[in-house]
């Protein structure tokens, strides 16, 4: 889920305290519950403000397909497979705005892969992907926060990033509802007006890479910093 409002410096000081702020919207939010298993995934739809859709294109392999994996439903990517936006990073999401990335995750193992990109690799500057394995996040296409512990695979894993927005900002990473990792002094600058892409990233000169192996179930994502606490509930559901 992604939402919309930028906070100042006086909301995020208080949501890093656990105090509720002022809360903006919800942009992107992808639930796959209603889906029925085996059924080949042409498309998603953004029940979020934006609206429109996550969907196949022409030069992409349509591999991904709704599954019940552990009990969960989710869309399973074969790692050959990737989806791409019909919607474009909205500028509440670019520059260096704040935001929170939420999602449930279950991987095969796979490596170097991209479960959700902000936008496409633009001749590697100004794109912000997020990773299961070793890369939990890349800022132009470079590794810049890793998962502390390992990537647990074959168990379903609540992941989530958050970004505090501004130049030299902290960004946090939750694995399961608990801190797994603090970046300081991140200045992200990222473009928006360009698709978004899950379960793997568009290069312009690579094409389609980092694909993705595994299970993908409610991502959200909001235009601010969400606090430990809304974390740590959500990783209960």
């Amino acid at each position: 889920q992604i939402d919309r409002k930028a906070l100042s410096a006086k909301e995020v000081k208080a949501a890093n305290d656990g105090k509720s702020v002022a809360k903006g919207a919800l942009e992107v939010n992808l639930n796959f519950g209603k889906m029925t298993d085996d059924q080949p995934v042409r498309s998603i739809a953004n029940t979020g403000k934006l609206k429109g859709e996550f969907s196949v294109r022409p030069e992409i392999d349509h591999n991904a397909e709704v599954k019940t994996v552990n009990g969960r439903k989710c869309v399973a990517f074969n790692g050959k497979a990737m989806l791409a936006s019909d919607i474009t990073l909205p500028k509440e999401l670019a520059d260096d705005r704040p935001f929170t990335l939420e999602m449930w995750a279950y991987s095969d193992g796979g490596g170097n892969t991209r479960l959700f990109a902000m936008n496409k690799e633009l001749t590697r500057a100004r794109n912000v992907s997020f990773g299961f394995e070793g890369q939990a996040i890349s800022i132009n296409n470079r590794p810049r926060t890793s998962w502390n512990g390992g990537s647990p695979s074959g168990k379903w894993t609540h992941l989530a990033w958050v970004y505090d927005g501004g130049p030299r900002s902290e960004i946090r990473l939750y694995r399961d509802g608990k801190l797994n990792q603090t970046q300081d002094f991140v200045s992200m600058d990222t473009i928006g007006g360009y698709p978004m892409y899950l379960g793997g990233m568009l290069s312009p000169v690579g094409g389609m890479q980092y694909f993705y192996k595994g299970g993908i179930a409610e991502l959200q994502a909001y235009d601010y910093a969400r606090t430990a606490e809304e974390i740590a509930k959500d990783a209960k559901k």
